[in-house]
């Protein structure tokens, strides 16, 4: 349906910054940079706009939102709510096609690590976290992290969180304790490791974005009642 594509062409490309927060989005000029007519691209941007994507403005042309950095720390919590429970599924689930996938991903990182492609680098690692939610095989909660728009958080990124003058193979290797509780079968260690995996993402964001949580914050990025893994005892 050409709707649905030019939805989601317009949607990759907010993500991948090829239209920059706060831009103006011009009916005639993306109407022909997408080779569409006006009436799937309208239909897009309602659709857009009522995912918090967009935000139209007033006797003039939408424009892309301009996420704050209280939207960004949101977003994380919201990755820390939904993610762990969803790998714990996945896990629970054990889809060799899912793991075969990560494995993939992972070699991808290392790739584009080498290649210093942090834009490619960012945009894998945001689908190896968005496959294994989409595998938990649990539609309300695939759906409300879709609405969380995870990939928006590289949008106020300059990637210094990937360019850290660390091996190429770091990123990765921070992914395959997650892929083996998955192919193990181990739902709780998997939990628990997503759990560790994003707090750890959360702590890069405040270093290397300068997003500090405040005192009010600082409680949605704990979980009293976290299932430690092995490498906490």
């Amino acid at each position: 349906m050409l709707a649905e594509k030019t939805y989601k062409s317009l949607k990759t490309m907010i993500y991948r910054r090829e239209l920059e927060p706060g831009e103006r989005l011009v009916e005639r000029k993306l109407s022909r940079k997408l080779g569409v007519s006006r009436v799937p691209l309208r239909e897009s941007l309602v659709r857009l706009e009522s995912e918090g994507l967009v935000e139209r403005v007033p006797n003039g042309p939408s424009r892309v939102m301009d996420f704050s950095k209280t939207d960004v720390v949101e977003m994380y919590s919201m990755r820390l709510l939904l993610e762990p429970f969803a790998t714990r599924l996945a896990a629970a689930n054990h889809e060799p096609a899912l793991i075969r996938h990560l494995k993939l991903l992972c070699k991808a990182m290392t790739r584009f690590s080498k290649a210093e492609k942090w834009a490619e680098m960012d945009r894998v690692d945001c689908e190896f976290h968005h496959a294994i939610v989409e595998a938990s095989g649990h539609k309300m909660l695939f759906q409300a992290y879709e609405n969380c728009h995870i990939q928006i958080g590289g949008m106020l990124s300059n990637f210094s969180h990937l360019v850290a003058g660390q091996p190429p193979e770091t990123n990765a290797l921070q992914h395959l304790p997650i892929i083996d509780a998955i192919e193990q079968r181990d739902p709780a260690r998997a939990e628990s490791l997503a759990f560790d995996h994003i707090k750890m993402s959360v702590d890069k964001i405040q270093e290397c974005f300068g997003i500090w949580l405040t005192p009010a914050q600082k409680p949605w990025f704990e979980h009293a009642g976290r299932t430690p893994c092995s490498a906490d005892l």
